[in-house]
């Protein structure tokens, strides 16, 4: 179930929500550039799936999926993430 917001609430919260995105498209770009070159930390366990990959974090299990593409536009929404190809699988 989703709680209903506001407009205010959502002209509130959005720019914190676009940085926490932003980040995490960071780090997971920035995993996947250390798989390739196979310096990747020893507290990521990586689950390799092919055409993208699994990286869990093995302290806190925290994880992330990331697609091994990796674009030159700097990450936006269109290129760098999963919801692309989610959209295009629908």
């Amino acid at each position: 179930m989703l709680r209903l917001i506001s407009d205010a609430e959502i002209t509130r919260v959005r720019p914190a929500v676009e940085e926490l995105i932003a980040s995490f498209r960071a780090a997971s770009r920035a995993l996947v550039a250390a798989l390739a070159e196979d310096t990747v930390g020893e507290e990521w366990l990586v689950h390799d799936h092919g055409e993208h990959c699994r990286f869990e974090h093995a302290v806190t299990g925290s994880w992330r999926r990331a697609w091994r593409v990796i674009t030159t536009c700097g990450g936006c929404w269109k290129c760098s993430d999963n919801s692309r190809r989610a959209r295009s699988a629908n």
